[in-house]
């Protein structure tokens, strides 16, 4: 299975699932819901490491973080139409 394939498969079944939970905006492997701060969920291939921690060429990671609105935002944090697109390393909770 190809990085293609894998994205095909995220569009298929992980991002509907996300969208039903709230996550409006997205990117081709991150998600981000706006309400109470900002959640996201990003995706990553485990990449040429594969074999190393024992899982298949085509395994996924997910990464869940926060960024809480009491907490001020790095000031080096992604935007895009005035709304924060943090990645998880910008997030304090993650």
């Amino acid at each position: 299975m190809d990085a293609r394939a894998v994205d095909r498969q995220l569009r298929a079944k992980i991002w509907p699932l996300l969208r039903l939970h709230g996550f409006l905006r997205r990117a081709s492997r991150i998600a981000w819901r706006y309400g109470n701060g900002v959640d996201l969920v990003e995706i990553s291939s485990v990449g040429s490491s594969w074999d190393a921690v024992g899982c298949t060429s085509f395994s996924i990671s997910a990464r869940v973080a926060a960024m809480p609105p009491f907490v001020k935002p790095p000031k080096q944090t992604p935007e895009r139409d005035g709304q924060l697109r943090p990645h998880y390393w910008h997030c304090q909770l993650q």
